[in-house]
């Protein structure tokens, strides 16, 4: 209503939060409908994990496209099964794929989250072309390049502790990027400006392709 009173023509509303597509869909149709009632024109973009889609069928997706859920970032982080059993993600590459590709069928644009330096210590570029392979079979319009910063009092800090987890060199992290740009063959933005990360940097892909890797050499 506050933003109403200001601009009530307003074309975008971030429906801020962890990943609020995760509420069921009745729960998000009456948020949409409020937004709706108030902005009626506004595009609604919100983030989205991959689990969430799994019970959500293609018709469920398309509706709430319909009524304003238009844009969605979802924090894939990997598609490579090791990391993402590590990590207790709790979906596997081929969820990634197949979650996905509902999201597609549904006509509805997104954009990826990738996490670099969860596989781990010699590990990130094997990861990063497994990950690339399920990419490459999908459309997101944009990626998010990041790395993964291990905190004290977290789980992955304890893993470091114990010796179960071994951080990735911040070379091997740049060079696991290189190999993710390198192997990515579909039209993609890929902007990669992390304040977690060791290179900053944006592209089209592929036309800039050369450019990027020639940088992160």
């Amino acid at each position: 209503k506050e933003v109403a009173a200001i601009n009530p023509e307003a074309r975008n509303v971030w429906a801020a939060g962890g990943n609020p597509y995760a509420l069921s869909v009745e729960k998000l149709e009456k948020i949409a409908l409020l937004i709706r009632k108030y902005l009626p024109h506004a595009r609604i973009s919100t983030y989205a994990r991959v689990t969430d889609f799994m019970n959500k069928s293609v018709s469920d997706i398309r509706h709430l496209k319909e009524l304003g859920f238009e844009d969605i970032l979802i924090g894939i982080e990997s598609a490579d099964d090791a990391p993402l059993t590590f990590m207790n993600k709790g979906y596997s590459g081929q969820d990634v794929l197949t979650q996905l590709r509902k999201v597609e069928e549904a006509g509805v644009d997104y954009r990826v989250i990738y996490l670099g330096g969860i596989a781990g210590k010699n590990k990130c570029e094997d990861s990063a072309r497994k990950t690339s392979q399920i990419l490459n079979l999908l459309h997101p319009y944009m990626i998010y390049l990041t790395s993964v910063a291990v905190l004290p009092d977290t789980a992955l800090y304890q893993d470091i502790l114990e010796g179960r987890f071994i951080e990735p060199s911040e070379l091997e992290r740049i060079k696991e990027l290189r190999t993710l740009i390198s192997c990515l063959n579909n039209d993609i933005y890929v902007y990669a400006r992390s304040v977690s990360s060791a290179v900053d940097f944006t592209a089209d892909l592929p036309k800039d392709k050369e450019r990027v890797l020639k940088k992160l050499d």
